[in-house]
């Protein structure tokens, strides 16, 4: 359902996107941002799982917020991979 495409968005396909790009890419790789980027990246994946799960179980008012944190922590982290990538790439 809608909380399995989620996870699977976000935990697999956007986690295995950061993984190729630094795999290719090792300027970005090595850039002192990459620790941040990943536990960011995961802290929003961890919050967020439950917080859909209890929203899809019909407990919206526990898990908005953590949805909402979890959202937020994501896109945080995709802004962080965005910068890693854009000062690397002007480095290289």
């Amino acid at each position: 359902g809608m909380m399995h495409a989620h996870i699977n968005l976000v935990g697999w396909v956007t986690m295995g996107l950061f993984g190729l790009v630094y795999a290719a890419c090792k300027g970005a790789a090595a850039h002192k941002l990459v620790p941040l980027h990943f536990w960011v990246a995961n802290i929003g994946v961890i919050i967020m799982a439950p917080g859909i799960g209890l929203i899809h179980m019909g407990n919206t008012e526990a898990g908005e917020p953590l949805a909402i944190a979890g959202s937020l922590l994501t896109i945080l982290s995709m802004l962080i991979f965005g910068w890693i990538i854009l000062r690397s790439g002007k480095q290289a």
